[in-house]
């Protein structure tokens, strides 16, 4: 019997009803969605920080 703990309550979740169980559903595709935009984030800042180097070694080093 699997279970869905929501603020502290659990519900079976055989109980629960087809717009709620969408509901789930969407839930964790948001969640997933929001790993992944981190995920994504840290690669583009990793690449921002890399241009950033590249530019810096590349302009004279007094102005």
């Amino acid at each position: 019997m699997a279970t869905l703990t929501l603020d502290g309550r659990e519900f079976d979740m055989d109980d629960l009803n087809k717009e709620a169980m969408q509901n789930l559903s969407a839930i964790k595709a948001c969640d997933q969605k929001l790993e992944a935009l981190r995920s994504e984030q840290v690669i583009v800042q990793t690449a921002r920080e890399s241009f950033y180097d590249r530019l810096n070694q590349q302009l004279p080093k007094s102005s």
